[in-house]
Formats: structure tokens, sequence, C-alpha cells
């Protein structure tokens, strides 16, 4: 017998916040839930053609614009009717906010997928001035949260699992982090460095491969474009897959959360490039250099930073291997949702029951 159905909502709009709930939707398939789509984009074209997917519902696609307002009323209107026509035991959000505004008719739970307070909890005097608007979306994005969400489930790279009011830290949220297996190389293979493009418009163009692809010993991996392969240079327009990753002993990446969390949970030292303005980025970003873990470059210093770490390789492997992250963030994220439904499910029969007796 089935636990009854949970509605995924979450933003396309790059791909990280598709591959941590990959992680999580596996999870609660597993344990006999049924899983609903709620999301555009990258989201749609990641999770097309999932067999773990009942219903893919495909929103319109919001980005940080101006005319961002009428998208949002529209998929709120989309997401009502849907509301009214499946029976969800909970929406899981994960960047992706209609359920603002339908919270107070939706009788099941909210969980948000958010690590925002990571942000907040730094100091704002030790963020560029540069940094200060999106940091103060951050803000917003926590706020939202806190009052939105019945419980807010947050990644975070080493945290041990705990609980602050309807928050719990949790650990890092990755794909196949149960088949974890530090894969590198032996002195006969080739260097493998793989640039990880992401699905965002705003995404780093990472000029320089060309030049990358000319050193001697080195395969290269772009993921995210759409370029012809050649020699030692190979291009994945788009992938579901983790092995290219894992195969790889040197990332280069934006400093999104998802990446970064991979790079970390694979022991994969890193290049990062955090987008200019991105508070985030810049504090994940930050957290890697500060322990050893990569390099923190920019757009034209990117090819040099991997100079540098090709000539320092061994201590970086060294300082992941001492890091040793725990993978266990979405089994603990499945295990909280699926414990939380039980719970509201006790009380509501407990209610019920008493509701007899009385009649």
């Amino acid at each position: 017998m089935g636990l009854g159905t949970i509605l995924f909502a979450l933003s396309g709009l790059g791909l990280g916040n598709s591959t941590r709930c990959d992680a999580v939707i596996q999870g609660l398939h597993q344990l006999g839930y049924e899983i609903d789509l709620f999301t555009s984009g990258n989201g749609e074209r990641y999770f097309a053609k999932d067999p773990r997917v009942r219903h893919l519902h495909r929103t319109e696609p919001l980005d940080y614009s101006a005319t961002v307002f009428s998208p949002y009323l529209r998929n709120v209107g989309k997401l009502k009717k849907l509301l009214k026509q499946h029976r969800y035991e909970a929406v899981v959000m994960d960047s992706e906010y209609s359920i603002a505004l339908l919270k107070r008719s939706f009788s099941g739970l909210v969980f948000g997928i958010n690590n925002s307070d990571a942000l907040v909890s730094l100091r704002l005097l030790r963020l560029p001035r540069s940094h200060f608007l999106h940091a103060a979306v951050e803000l917003v994005d926590f706020l939202f949260h806190a009052t939105v969400s019945d419980y807010v489930l947050s990644p975070r790279f080493s945290p041990q699992p705990k609980w602050k009011g309807n928050r719990l830290q949790v650990p890092p949220v990755v794909r196949d982090a149960e088949k974890n297996v530090t894969q590198r190389r032996t002195k006969t293979q080739p260097l493998r460095i793989a640039i990880v493009s992401g699905g965002s418009r705003y995404a780093s163009r990472f000029d320089g491969i060309e030049e990358l692809a000319k050193w001697k010993s080195i395969k290269v991996d772009v993921l995210g474009r759409t370029e012809r392969s050649h020699g030692n240079l190979s291009y994945h327009p788009f992938t579901r897959s983790v092995e290219t990753v894992k195969r790889a002993d040197i990332l280069v990446v934006n400093a999104g959360f998802s990446s970064l969390s991979e790079a970390v949970i694979y022991r994969k030292p890193c290049i990062t490039i955090p987008l200019a303005g991105h508070a985030e980025q810049w504090a994940n970003a930050a957290f890697i250099a500060r322990h050893g873990l990569g390099i923190v470059a920019t757009e034209e210093g990117w090819l040099a930073a991997v100079r540098e770490m090709v000539r320092d390789l061994k201590s970086y492997r060294a300082a992941h291997d001492r890091f040793a992250a725990s993978g266990s963030g979405a089994e603990i994220i499945t295990t909280t949702i699926h414990e939380k439904l039980r719970q509201r499910l006790q009380r509501s029969s407990a209610g019920s029951g008493l509701d007899s007796l009385r009649g």
C-alpha cells in the first residue's frame, strides 16, 4: 500500500535544485511515496521521462528580472488547481515559492530545502559591499522559509544534524552518495579535468578551454556545453550522470552549493569561480578555500589556478581526505519528511478517535 503522494516544487533556473532533489526523491520513492513535480526549464529537462515521477507539471520559468511578478502569479494559479485536483501529503519546495499564497488553504505539510540560514548567520560586515544586495535577497529567503515552511531542511558542508526551531541542519545532499568510491588516476592515466558549466544562463563561459586541452597528458570533460568534441576534449551538452564528476581529478565550477557539495563528498579538488555579486557563492567558495579543498579564481584567472592546483594536487587531495565530509544529507531529509508525515497521521487518527468517542 502506498504512503501517499508528495509534490516537489523546484526551480528550473539552474541544475543544483534538481540534482539535490533527485537524491531525496529517490529515498521517498523507495519508501513507497508517489512523486509529482512542479518545475520548469532545467528541472523539466532533468526529470523528463523519469520513472519515479508520476506527473510532471510544467511551470513558467522565473528569473531575477523586474518582470517576475506576472509569471509568478500564473504559477500560483496553476499550483492552486493542482492542490484541488490531487491530495498531496506534502509539498517539498526548493527555490520555488508558489505555495506561499496558498499555504492557508493547503492541508498538508510544507517542507523547504533551503540553506539561506548559513549566509544569514555570517556577520554582514564580512561580506564585500558588492554582495550586500544579494545578501538582502538571502535574508528575505530566510524569513520566507521561517514563516511559510512547516519544516526547513538546511544542507551544510559539515554539520552534525541539528534542529534550530523548525530548521534542521543536515550534511550535504548529493546523488549516489551511498555508492561513493573516491576515484583517482594511476600514474599511467591522463589527468582528468571536468569543467561544470551548469544549467543556468548566468554560468561562466570558461574561456580558455581549447588552450587547456593542448596540455600534455590531460583529458578535459565539459558539462553543459554543446560544442563538438575532438581529441582529448569532450563536451557533454546535458547529462544526469555523475560519473564524469566522479572520474575527474580536478573540478572547475561556479560556486553553487550543490556543485560544491558533490566536490566535497566525492573528494575532488576544485577551482571555484563565484558569480559576481552573488553572496552565497562567495561564502561557499571562501569555505572551500579556507579548508584547503580548492582555489577561488576569476573568469579571467581560472586557467592559472588550474596550473597551480596541478603542481600541488597531492596537498589538495590530502585536505579532502582529512575533511571527510558525510554524504548522509539526503537520507536524513528523507527520514525526516517520512517521520513528520507519520506523526501528523498519528495525531490526525488520534483526533478522529476522540471525536468518535464524544459522538
